[in-house]
């Protein structure tokens, strides 16, 4: 019915069991929930989505469903409550433990969650905390590789001490810029370098991007691909989780139709399923007709 139910939907279809960890993300601001996606593959856990001042219905249910040891609550009480973290708290037992990952602002808690949830990892990606599009591009690719998403203010002209410190702490050897120039700088990728070797996967648009990722990422035959709206970002970041744990490419598409890049893309892979994220509303019937875009 809406962004918390197929939220929940998803949750169900990934984690039929109870007593997993798991993350709860806003529904409202894309801000501090990118990063969310592949935190959440890497912790096993699903991730469920909130408004600022209300736990939805779907969401409560989900959670008491699972049942959840864990729950990680992403951004700060300008995202999500303390009212909301209040509510979540009345439906678990008191042996649950309900934390917030939170920061200045959406690049600290991008910087906080990857410290928190990955620990180390050998190559991490970076992409732009204005805008969603190529994150969520970056995001199942992060995930089934069991890797961070790091958001940059990539209008400046190098990445900040604390960016470059957060990579240092995790020990990347490597990193993958994803985005164009307009996204994240020529200046941030250079200086990337002080922390290891760095690429940049880039498109015309924000749905060449998200082909440029897959491709440089799934290489063999696979059974299912994943889409969703490159419009609007909760279809897709939740998404990324079943995309992520099942080592699925997800691409983002407009609303009407199949950009045949991405129909190329479902025949290289020799994918034999389809799997549309999201109501009506979000993609229409001719995308689930693999209708070719004009």
């Amino acid at each position: 019915m809406d962004r918390y139910e197929g939220a929940a939907l998803v949750a169900r279809q990934t984690h039929p069991g109870t007593s997993v960890p798991m993350f709860v993300a806003s529904g409202e601001n894309f801000a501090d929930a990118l990063s969310a996606g592949p935190a959440a593959v890497k912790a096993g856990a699903p991730l469920l989505l909130a408004r600022r001042d209300e736990l939805p219905a779907a969401t409560a249910s989900e959670i008491m469903r699972l049942q959840p040891q864990q729950i990680t609550v992403v951004g700060g009480p300008a995202t999500i409550s303390e009212s909301v973290l209040g509510q979540i708290r009345n439906l678990v037992p008191t042996t649950t433990m309900v934390t917030r990952v939170s920061g200045i602002d959406r690049y600290e808690v991008s910087r906080n969650l990857a410290q928190r949830v990955f620990g180390s990892a050998t190559h991490g990606y970076v992409a732009t905390g204005t805008n969603f599009p190529d994150a969520l591009s970056a995001g199942a690719a992060a995930g089934g590789k069991g890797e961070p998403l790091v958001l940059v203010d990539g209008s400046q002209g190098a990445a900040d001490a604390a960016t470059l410190e957060t990579f240092r702490s995790l020990r990347t050897m490597s990193n993958t810029v994803v985005g164009g120039g307009g996204s994240v700088s020529a200046g941030v990728e250079g200086s990337l370098n002080a922390v290891g070797s760095v690429n940049r996967l880039a498109g015309v648009d924000r749905y060449g991007t998200s082909i440029a990722v897959n491709q440089a990422t799934f290489t063999r035959t696979l059974s299912t691909v994943y889409l969703a709206t490159g419009l609007n970002y909760p279809d897709a970041l939740v998404g990324s989780v079943i995309a992520g744990r099942t080592q699925s490419p997800l691409y983002v598409v407009p609303g009407t139709c199949a950009p045949q890049p991405v129909l190329d893309e479902i025949a290289r892979l020799g994918a034999t399923s389809v799997v549309l994220l999201g109501g009506t509303a979000s993609l229409s019937p001719a995308v689930a007709d693999l209708v070719p875009c004009p």
